[in-house]
């Protein structure tokens, strides 16, 4: 949804000032050729080409922070990336929440259970996880709700 809106907002601000000339042409075999300068003796069509004034993104580790010149950017475009930081921000926080909610179960099924089985992702099969384990997986899952339901 984010790049659809990125996407129509540069479309928007496209200008159609056409520079070079490029020709379009397909031979006997049926494969397409294109050129810039017109074969002689074959018929060709012309092919628009539009040039744009491009925004530079320069993308970070992290989608949200990436850096756009703003004096580059229209209002529409502004809009449309500070909308899509916010639902971006939005739908992380729901994320959150659930994980939350399943890590708090996790911990009390590890801690309330005589016997906690782990999926072999190898065979498929449940085995028991010892005691060193389940003292790990507690420690991951404490770590998760610590950063998780905030």
């Amino acid at each position: 949804m984010k790049y659809l809106i990125i996407i129509t907002a540069l479309f928007c601000s496209m200008q159609a000032d056409a520079k070079e000339k490029y020709y379009k042409w397909t031979d006997e075999n049926g494969n397409t050729h294109y050129t810039e300068k017109k074969p002689k003796n074959i018929e060709t069509d012309e092919v628009k080409v539009y040039n744009s004034k491009s925004t530079k993104i320069n993308v970070a580790q992290d989608e949200t922070k990436a850096e756009i010149p703003n004096e580059e950017l229209t209002a529409e475009q502004k809009a449309a990336i500070e909308y899509n930081r916010s639902e971006q921000q939005r739908v992380k926080e729901i994320q959150d929440r659930e994980n939350c909610i399943i890590a708090k179960k996790n911990k009390v099924t590890l801690e309330k259970s005589f016997s906690v089985k782990k999926k072999n992702p190898a065979t498929g099969e449940y085995i028991k996880m010892d005691k060193s384990e389940i003292t790990n997986k507690l420690k991951e899952v404490n770590k998760a709700i610590r950063t998780l339901c905030k």
